[in-house]
């Protein structure tokens, strides 16, 4: 899974940038809580393909923390270098091909090389396949409406994984555009949030609608936009996330100070026991622990009520931190309830009910963990110092979790078709043990290091780009020879 060009979060500084929404003039700050929602997302995506019989979460939805940060990052960051004059379509893109190409060139060789050996040749036609597809960035829309072209199980098909990565790269191609139109037109950059609220509801509502036919809503980008979507609205809205938190600090300030994320605990409570539907101990143990969990608060909070009411209401009635911490705080404990309870829903619930409330924790989650006071501009490489460090800042951006963010996408590359190839070697009908997964994501995570260190990082910053185009465009031709049966291993 791609991770947008550098972790960085926008921030709008200026009157222009509170009055229109947009991101003018702001300040890149390195962001590790983010890279440690990217190494949750993979650790999801990894377990829901080695462990999925074991029925503990919904691990797809790993995929859809992957699209909102995505999201995010990518229109916050050409919103912010076109404010700032430094926007250019080549430069994008060129940053995007020395991203993502030399891992998936390195991985498709060795992949042709290992099947010309070790499958048969409907085997290699089926590695081939994959590789021409995700070469030429449509790997979602085969899986979604050509089917017929892999007349196997989508879940045993080397680099079907890649779906995801089509998906991103089409939102790539587009977005860019879409962002430069609406800054050159003062009509559409108004009514771009709008526009793209409502494209959001459509592509859920399609999802929704043929929820029964998998092929066609999980990989369909109709289906799935509206999570990437998602992000790019949190991104335009930046400029007021603080009138929100204002206003939020106005209400609290009438209604006792913490009874309000009190009251949000238990309604989150409430519909977690109601979604129990007899048959998930998680829900019904999230339900609880929502109330019990208020009801601490409540507790440990009434003797300081008095202090709050007259701090509030006396000089206290601008955005200051204490009021920063109180709705930062409230939106974390929102966002993680959220992402809990649709990881934790039964698989008889559809996927799309799941993802909503994933889709809208992971984005009131971001929110939360961005709590920047306004100190003035940054220096690039700044790291970013929220106002609000709790339990989830330390555990997101604690040493573990954002290495694994920072490697996440060369892991999301490798270890999908190291089984995938497994099992077609071995005939689709092998038999999978706990200890042989256990010991293909060992491997896979002492291989991932080592690409990351000696492939991703160096052509990261490599000078040149057009050489990866064409050493991309020869992988798609080898894997289209191979599709159609014009190399066929000994």
């Amino acid at each position: 899974m791609d991770q947008t060009i550098t972790n960085s979060s926008i921030h709008s500084s200026t009157d222009e940038g509170r009055r229109t929404g947009s991101v003018p003039k702001a300040m890149f700050v390195y962001r590790p809580d983010l890279d440690g929602l990217r190494a949750l997302a993979i650790l999801l995506v990894i377990a829901d393909h080695y462990f999925s019989s074991f029925n503990l979460f919904r691990g797809q939805l790993g995929v859809d923390i992957f699209f909102v940060i995505s999201g995010y990052l990518t229109t916050s960051i050409v919103s912010k270098e076109y404010a700032n004059g430094t926007f250019s379509f080549t430069s994008f893109y060129a940053r995007r091909v020395k991203r993502l190409f030399p891992i998936l060139i390195v991985c498709f060789m060795v992949a042709l090389v290992v099947g010309w050996f070790v499958l048969d040749a409907s085997g290699f036609r089926l590695l081939g396949g994959t590789v021409a597809a995700s070469v030429s960035g449509v790997m979602n829309l085969v899986l979604a409406l050509g089917m017929d072209f892999f007349p196997t199980d989508s879940r045993i098909m080397p680099f079907a994984h890649l779906w995801s990565l089509a998906q991103e790269e089409q939102f790539y191609v587009m977005m860019p555009f879409v962002m430069v139109a609406s800054k050159r037109n003062a009509v559409f950059r108004k009514i771009m949030i709008p526009i793209l609220l409502i494209l959001c509801v459509l592509s859920w509502q399609y999802w929704y609608e043929h929820k029964d036919i998998f092929g066609r809503t999980y990989y369909h980008p109709a289906a799935r936009s509206w999570e990437l979507l998602s992000g790019a609205v949190l991104a335009l809205s930046w400029g007021r996330i603080k009138g929100i938190g204002m206003a939020y600090n106005t209400v609290a300030r009438t209604w006792s100070g913490y009874k309000i994320p009190i009251f949000l605990l238990r309604i989150i409570g409430t519909m977690l026991i109601v979604l129990e539907m007899g048959s998930s101990v998680p829900l019904l143990a999230l339900g609880a622990l929502s109330w019990i969990w208020s009801w601490f608060i409540l507790k440990r909070t009434d003797a300081a009520t008095s202090i709050r009411q007259v701090h509030s209401h006396g000089l206290c009635t601008d955005w200051s931190v204490s009021s920063a911490k109180q709705f930062y705080s409230a939106m974390t404990v929102l966002g993680w309830c959220l992402i809990l309870s649709g990881l934790s829903m039964p698989h008889e619930v559809p996927l799309c009910l799941a993802a909503i409330l994933s889709t809208i924790g992971m984005v009131v989650l971001i929110i939360g963990g961005s709590a920047l006071p306004d100190q003035g501009p940054v220096d690039p490489g700044h790291t970013h110092q929220p106002v609000h460090k709790g339990w989830s800042y330390a555990f997101l951006s604690c040493p573990v979790m954002t290495y694994f963010g920072r490697i996440s996408y060369a892991l999301y590359v490798l270890h999908y078709p190291l089984y995938t190839m497994w099992i077609m070697s071995r005939g689709h009908g092998v038999m999978w043990d706990n200890g042989l997964k256990t010991f293909m994501v060992l491997a896979c995570l002492a291989v991932t290091p080592v690409v990351y260190r000696y492939i991703e990082e160096p052509t990261r910053r490599a000078p040149y780009v057009w050489r990866w185009v064409w050493a991309m465009a020869v992988c798609g031709v080898l894997g289209y020879m191979a599709a159609c049966g014009w190399m066929v291993p000994a």
